[in-house]
C-alpha cells in the first residue's frame, strides 16, 4: 500500500509539475523555451503567442500520461509502470520531436 501511494504521489506530481509548465508557457508573453540552456529570441519567432500556446500544449498532453499512470496504479500497477516508463522514455523523444516541428512552424 505504501508503494502505490509513493508511486500515485510521484506520477501526480509529474503530472500536475508538467500541467503547470504548459500553462506558464501559455501565460509567457515572450517565447517560452524548451530546456535549460537555450533561450528563445522574440525576432526568431512570427507570432509568440501561438507558438506559446503551442508549447504550452504541447506540455499538457505530456502530462496526461503521468495522470494516466497515477490512476491506473491503484487499479493495474504493471499497466501503469509501463505507461510510466514509456511516457519517460518515448513520451521524452516525442517532447523533442513535437518542439522542433512548432519552433519550425513559427520560426521567423
Amino acid at each position: 500500500m505504501a508503494g502505490k501511494i509513493i508511486i500515485c504521489s510521484v506520477c501526480f506530481g509529474c503530472a500536475i509539475l508538467f500541467y503547470m509548465i504548459g500553462i506558464y508557457a501559455k501565460k509567457r508573453m515572450k517565447p517560452m523555451w524548451f530546456y535549460s540552456g537555450t533561450e528563445v529570441k522574440e525576432t526568431e519567432t512570427r507570432d509568440v503567442r501561438e507558438y506559446n500556446k503551442a508549447n504550452g500544449t504541447m506540455w499538457q498532453i505530456y502530462a496526461v500520461g503521468y495522470a494516466i499512470a497515477g490512476v491506473l496504479e491503484w487499479f493495474y500497477p504493471v499497466l501503469a509502470v509501463v505507461i510510466l516508463m514509456l511516457n519517460g522514455i518515448v513520451g521524452t523523444l516525442l517532447l523533442v520531436v513535437v518542439y522542433t516541428r512548432i519552433y519550425n512552424r513559427y520560426k521567423a
